[in-house]
């Protein structure tokens, strides 16, 4: 019982995500919350659901580590993927995500032109 209360405290202290995702989507911060933790909940839940299917495949304990590895493998793909479409974005001024600033004033421009 004396672990929870720090166990607690330091799952906040260990998501770099969130305050990422919070910077890409200021104008939906429940929003970005409530995705990034269903995104976490699906990896918590699909995980050993894969574990288990390919025990019961039958191919044994040892298969649970590659469905690890493959799961690792996987993340890492979109970590990557993320980190080249940022490093395009900074090249080219163009977001992937447009963000709240830049729809308003792509609404304004077409305010304009229908003027």
């Amino acid at each position: 019982m004396v672990a929870l209360p720090p166990e607690g405290v330091h799952r906040g202290a260990d998501r770099p995500d969130l305050a990422r995702v919070f910077t890409l989507a200021p104008g939906a911060p429940t929003l970005v919350g409530a995705t990034n933790t269903a995104a976490f909940d699906i990896g918590n839940t699909l995980a050993p659901a894969l574990g288990g299917a390919t025990i019961a495949a039958g191919w044994g304990c040892p298969s649970v580590a590659w469905v690890g590895a493959a799961l690792a493998l996987l993340g890492l793909a979109g970590a990557l993927w993320a980190g080249a479409l940022e490093r395009r974005d900074r090249r080219t001024g163009i977001p992937a995500v447009p963000t709240a600033s830049r729809r308003r004033a792509s609404r304004r421009t077409a305010e304009h032109a229908d003027a």
